[in-house]
């Protein structure tokens, strides 16, 4: 099933509709991980944000996405997409500076949730979402102690890697949350460390193991993901679709692509 289709759409800016990107074709089916890639400025973000109606400029709304068509789901209409739609921005969520990371975690799910401490806590445990020194804490060489498990610190005061992880698990979560079949995400790799990186892929592939309908389009200029079914990169003013290699750069995987074998719900 088709999640996403745009056929033969221009990119224009909104203030004298010059072309970012023309004649876009995309699809994103059930259960695929969709690669966009291209060189800083392309259009890679202004498109996601564009395909949202979303604003991409403090003023006003700076592109759209014109002629051709767009369906999300066999719908044409986009009204209701942004409430079906996990996006992440590539910004981490500034949040305020008393909060937790368990806390911004919490304040992105949608009321509708009852228990949100317990679902939250369900889907990190099932999705294998922190790592083992994210759970315990990491042993701080300066103090002589160990810190604070990673949900447990003032999101204001974590490192810009640990920031970019809460913020990814912040939209991740409602991967689990009635109605939601396709995450958007600009630049997930940025600040995070190698350790991060491969987690972040694992933690995709066992999403879509026990989500298997669930589909992801990602921006990245990064080849860390194993399991990827289509690449497209802006060449030009152009959306190609190419070929993709993984840069196994991270060292080894198993069959299903996961960096962690514990990740696979195959290896139990």
């Amino acid at each position: 099933m088709e999640v996403l289709t745009i056929k033969n759409s221009d990119l224009l800016k909104n203030e004298d509709s010059s072309v970012f990107l023309r004649n876009i074709n995309v699809s994103v089916q059930s259960g695929e991980i969709v690669l966009l890639s291209g060189v800083n400025g392309a259009g890679k973000s202004t498109l996601l944000k564009a395909l949202l109606n979303f604003s991409v400029s403090d003023d006003s709304e700076y592109a759209s996405l014109q002629n051709g068509t767009i369906e999300f789901c066999g719908n044409s209409r986009l009204d209701d997409i942004n409430t079906k739609v996990i996006y992440i921005d590539q910004k981490d969520e500034p949040g305020k500076e008393s909060r937790t990371a368990e806390r911004v975690l919490l304040d992105g799910l949608p009321d509708s949730i009852r228990n949100k401490k317990a679902f939250l806590h369900a889907w990190l445990d099932t999705y294998k979402a922190l790592t083992e020194e994210d759970i315990k804490g990491a042993y701080n060489t300066t103090e002589g102690k160990m810190d604070k498990p990673l949900l447990k610190k003032r999101f204001m005061a974590l490192s810009g890697g640990q920031r970019k992880w809460v913020c990814l698990l912040q939209g991740l979560v409602k991967s689990d949350v009635e109605g939601y079949k396709i995450a958007m995400i600009d630049e997930p790799l940025n600040n995070l460390d190698a350790k991060h990186i491969m987690q972040f892929s694992d933690l995709l592939l066992r999403i879509r193991a026990l989500k298997p309908e669930f589909c992801f389009l990602i921006v990245s200029h990064c080849h860390a993901f194993t399991k990827i079914a289509r690449l497209y990169t802006i060449e030009h003013n152009t959306l190609v679709s190419k070929d993709y290699q993984n840069h196994n750069c991270f060292g080894p995987y198993d069959a299903d692509g996961f960096y962690h074998t514990e990740m696979n719900p195959k290896s139990k």
